[in-house]
């Protein structure tokens, strides 16, 4: 515990602000890296709170579920949907190689990004809405973990691109027994959360959004940050839309 305790507040104070930012040793970062699924586990609670204060005072499901997600939005900083926007542009310029590299690090949204994020946003907002209204709210929890879970099987299975930093950082984390653990914790964390059909959807669901992300990386020679974010809400939003439907 004296040692998982840092990991897990370096895994919260990157991926949200729930703790100060802090500049730790690699050894730390690295060991922070199978603590994502827990610290995406807390971020969905603390984002839940308001939308669980509006449905237990009325039943509004759309108030409810806007909250939720930017709620989710704020604790996180936007970080994830970032990398969506520069994956959706990088996508539309048809670039190749270096260029398209270079499309992913020009911090400008273009249109591509712009029109991704809107149809995927509202698209998170339907399906939390339809899970509130069947007040199931297990989904919403399990939806953050998972995904931060999944970015360690991205890391696991895909090189880095020359010039990435994240994947450099987050790579040295996959390479002990920590990550198979956290893979399986987050896997029981579900099989608890969800019923065993609405939990095989999340899996079903998300794997697209894995393989066309690992595939996209091999092809333009490597992953960055911008593939784990994109990764984080492509993730979410499957396991909402299991939930939905669940």
């Amino acid at each position: 515990m004296p040692r998982l305790f840092p990991a897990f507040l370096t895994a919260l104070a990157f991926l949200s602000r729930l703790a100060p930012a802090r500049v730790v040793p690699a050894a730390i970062l690295a060991r922070s890296v199978p603590l994502y699924p827990l610290a995406g586990a807390v971020i969905a609670v603390v984002a839940l709170l308001p939308a669980l204060l509006v449905s237990f005072s009325a039943p509004h499901p759309w108030l409810a579920a806007w909250l939720y997600v930017i709620s989710l939005l704020w604790l996180t900083r936007g970080l994830h949907w970032d990398g969506l926007a520069d994956i959706a542009d990088a996508l539309g310029s048809n670039k190749t190689g270096d260029e398209f590299h270079a499309v992913l690090k020009d911090s400008r949204v273009g249109a591509f990004g712009a029109m991704t994020i809107a149809a995927v946003l509202s698209g998170q907002i339907i399906l939390s809405a339809e899970c509130l209204s069947q007040e199931s709210f297990a989904p919403l929890i399990f939806a953050p973990l998972w995904a931060r879970a999944m970015i360690q099987l991205l890391a696991r299975t895909t090189r880095p691109h020359p010039q990435a930093s994240l994947g450099k950082l987050i790579l040295p984390g996959t390479k002990n027994p920590g990550f198979l653990l956290s893979l399986g914790c987050s896997a029981v964390a579900g099989l608890l959360l969800l019923p065993p059909a609405t939990f095989g959807l999340a899996l079903l669901f998300s794997l697209p959004g894995l393989l066309f992300l690992r595939r996209l990386a091999q092809r333009r020679g490597g992953l960055n940050g911008d593939y784990f974010g994109a990764l984080v809400v492509s993730t979410e939003t499957a396991a909402l839309l299991a939930g939905a439907l669940g």
